[in-house]
């Protein structure tokens, strides 16, 4: 049985052929040839630097916005939050230590929280 193409739907057939070849290969040669490098899945590369660049912003209504290095921060509330996650109060006492801010605050006892009383002399946050 021979199957006969016109000139049009030859070169269609063509096309659509080559381009399936095209995204085989494209999609296979690059997966293929991390993994068999050294036997292991470097398809990011090699990741020299695993320390946390992110920066993250504040904005205080009335005092202003300010950047902080996540990684820097310390939760008070460590019976609360997992090793590397905190809160906005967190924030503010890290603002506060790094002297961006002046924060004064108390641990309210009865309801198991930091009270904030003022930030830079403005009370009632």
């Amino acid at each position: 049985m021979k199957i006969k193409f016109g000139n049009r739907e030859r070169f269609e057939f063509l096309v659509i052929i080559g381009i399936i070849c095209l995204l085989f290969i494209f999609s296979t040669t690059g997966v293929f040839s991390q993994l068999t490098e050294r036997q292991e899945n470097n398809i990011f590369g090699q990741i020299a630097e695993t320390q946390l660049g992110l920066t993250g912003e504040i904005r205080i209504e009335g005092v202003g916005s300010f950047k902080f290095a996540p990684h820097e921060i310390v939760s008070l509330r460590q019976d609360i939050f997992k090793k590397g996650h905190f809160s906005v109060f967190d924030i503010l006492v890290y603002l506060d230590k790094i002297q961006k801010i002046e924060l004064s605050y108390h641990f309210d006892k009865p309801i198991n929280s930091h009270i904030i009383d003022a930030i830079n002399g403005k009370e009632n946050y």
